[in-house]
């Protein structure tokens, strides 16, 4: 009587705790889900208790069921650590990029200072050249060309005239172009010889091959090969000639083709081996003879 009495009483109270979540679930998600929940037989009024417990525990697993103090302790540890992971991951990005920029700024200020000093040595080179092209007397005295006749000008009219367009365009010269000035006084006056590159005579193309080889550019042999061949440097318009820059002709000498060259100077002038006047001295590129047979011009060098 008393193990029937028990067996009542927690036959209840599992009824009771099934009715109370059964009820708590239906609120919570629909009816329609809870019918899911095991069924609780009751045949010849004798409840089966192992299904009342697993009803239970399904209930209480599926809609009732709450981390412990340990999950959600682990859980906060390690929304800790993520959040202070990505702090870290965000510090170390910033000090990156600051080094980044550091390094950056740190290079470009190099390069302005750089810049700077060869500016200055250039600048030193050039007065230097330019202070010696003010004597052209001297400069062809230590040649020893004082006082050559070629044509109707002289070594130092040569030397004058090349001073006088230097003076007006020596502050828009770039390396090369200074280098060039350097080079040039030790060609004037030397003697047209057909065929020759140096040092004691010149042809025309052997002159202009020269002078370049002295800022370290290879040019090919002829003044055909040299203009036809020079797609990778920069064909010059007329307009925008400049000291250094070869110009070259066609149809000179009874000859068909790129026959001729020089280097222009400025103010319409070259320095060319010239074969009517026996040396290499400066010319009017568009004068009588050469105005028709201007084709055109090339910048080997670097502005």
């Amino acid at each position: 009587m008393h193990r029937k009495t028990n067996r009542t009483t927690t036959i209840k109270s599992y009824s009771k705790r099934i009715a109370i979540l059964t009820l708590c679930a239906s609120s919570l998600i629909g009816p329609s889900t809870v019918s899911a929940v095991p069924v609780i037989t009751n045949s010849d009024n004798m409840y089966d208790v192992q299904n009342i417990e697993d009803s239970t525990k399904y209930l209480d697993q599926q809609y009732f069921q709450t981390p412990t103090y340990e999950q959600e302790g682990d859980k906060l540890v390690q929304q800790g650590e993520s959040q202070r992971q990505a702090e870290l991951d965000a510090i170390k990005q910033r000090e990156q990029n600051a080094k980044e920029l550091q390094e950056k700024v740190q290079k470009e200020y190099d390069a302005m200072i750089q810049e700077q000093v060869n500016k200055q040595r250039l600048a030193n080179a050039f007065q230097d050249q330019y202070n010696t092209l003010k004597n052209p007397e001297l400069v062809a005295a230590k040649l020893g060309l004082k006082g050559n006749s070629i044509g109707k000008t002289s070594v130092s009219n040569d030397l004058s005239v090349i001073y006088s367009i230097i003076e007006k365009n020596k502050d828009t010269f770039s390396r090369d172009q200074i280098e060039l000035v350097k080079a040039l006084p030790k060609y004037l006056g030397k003697p047209y010889v057909w065929g020759a590159t140096g040092p004691s005579s010149y042809d025309c193309s052997g002159f202009t091959q020269s002078i370049m080889s002295d800022i370290g550019v290879k040019t090919p042999r002829t003044a055909s090969d040299q203009f036809n061949s020079a797609s990778s440097y920069q064909y010059v318009p007329t307009e925008d000639l400049q000291f250094g820059d070869l110009v070259y002709f066609k149809n000179t000498g009874n000859r068909s083709g790129i026959t001729h060259v020089g280097m222009y100077i400025g103010d319409g002038i070259m320095v060319h081996a010239s074969s009517s006047f026996n040396a290499v001295k400066t010319e009017y590129v568009f004068g009588d003879y050469f105005t028709n047979k201007y084709a055109g011009a090339v910048r080997y060098y670097n502005k």
